[in-house]
């Protein structure tokens, strides 16, 4: 997307032309500090600009004047220019520093702590109560969240970015990173459609509406892969968390319907359901049907192993026509969760 086209989306959607809407207690914050350095800087770029077109063209060669003498010392001028760029360098620093404090210090009282997991090229985000997500996370809003973050000892750096909420922390393997925020602004739409149609189209506009996390430390081949949705919710969070641990581990939850949960959420970006071309082969009449790659040899019938295998490892074979397309960062899948893609696509012969 070019420069111009993004900052029109950035307007259109309530930010300014070089960040996203404010969505955190600090945001407004960090905003006010690039606000008063751009300034400061638009300033004394015109001020330079203009004293140079000017003297360029006043003191330019013509015929019949010479050159004039060079100005000696000035001590007003040297302290001019000493004293100024003190003060506003001092100036910056004052607020800068105070924004700093804030953003490093955890405001007093309930605070919810996330523990976030990084790896080439995915982010696991995983609950107090033992759920695990990947590539997305859900908070409430009006509520101090905490996130503990490591990377994995044998992987790289990677860093933490929520534009949004203006807010960066690298991680680092074998050490923790933290950081906090929190959210002014819910995005999250309860899912609750009458039609799996209407759920789908529910479920793709909460991703829509969801704040954009990156990582800004390039990590590896698929560094520009290693995103995730930020979710957040109103007073439906707890609600959320329970329903969505029960269906992590299949407790209550039909397993088609837990893997058409899951399509809607992981998969119907690349996947469709209806037998069209995508961006990666399609769900239906994948069960039981023959599958040929470009990299590995053949499987006569598509079951059980298969599917849970393209899962865990994408790459390992790549069918036939799809040797052009970035393939599925690996995604870590439960028993149950693997269960459910499995009984969704059998439902889609």
């Amino acid at each position: 997307m070019s420069l111009p086209a993004t900052a029109m989306t950035l307007l259109d959607k309530g930010g300014t032309f070089w960040f996203p809407p404010s969505a955190s207690t600090v945001s407004s914050d960090v905003d006010m500090v690039f606000e008063l350095i751009f300034w400061i800087c638009t300033a004394f770029f015109i001020v330079i600009m203009a004293m140079t077109i000017g003297f360029a063209v006043k003191y330019r060669h013509r015929p019949g004047h010479k050159s004039e003498p060079s100005p000696g010392h000035s001590a007003p001028l040297e302290i001019t220019w000493s004293l100024l760029p003190t003060t506003l360098l001092a100036v910056i620093f004052i607020f800068a520093t105070e924004v700093y404090f804030k953003q490093i210090t955890v405001p007093p009282g309930k605070v919810y702590e996330i523990e976030v997991t990084a790896s080439q090229w995915n982010w696991k985000f995983t609950y107090p109560n033992g759920l695990s997500i990947d590539k997305e996370l859900h908070i409430p809003r009006d509520q101090t969240v905490r996130l503990v973050m490591r990377s994995l000892d044998t992987d790289v750096i990677h860093s933490l970015f929520i534009p949004a909420f203006r807010v960066k922390q690298d991680v680092m393997p074998g050490r923790y990173a933290t950081v906090w925020f929190q959210a002014t602004k819910s995005t999250w739409l309860k899912v609750d459609g009458a039609t799996p149609k209407e759920q789908e189209d529910q479920m793709k506009e909460n991703l829509d509406r969801a704040f954009n996390l990156y990582c800004t430390e390039y990590c590896g081949t698929d560094h520009s892969a290693m995103t995730a949705k930020v979710h957040v919710h109103d007073s439906d969070f707890n609600v959320w968390l329970d329903a969505a641990y029960r269906e992590s581990k299949g407790i209550g939850v039909d397993p088609v319907e837990l893997g058409r949960k899951i399509y809607l959420s992981n998969c119907n970006t690349c996947h469709s359901i209806d037998g069209s071309r995508n961006k990666a082969p399609t769900f239906k009449g994948l069960w039981d049907s023959k599958r040929e790659f470009t990299n590995a040899p053949s499987v006569e019938h598509a079951n059980e192993d298969y599917i849970k295998e393209s899962m865990e490892a994408p790459q390992k074979r790549i069918v036939k026509g799809y040797e052009n397309e970035n393939p599925m960062t690996p995604q870590s899948y439960n028993d149950a969760q693997i269960k459910g893609i499995i009984e969704f696509i059998k439902s889609l012969k």
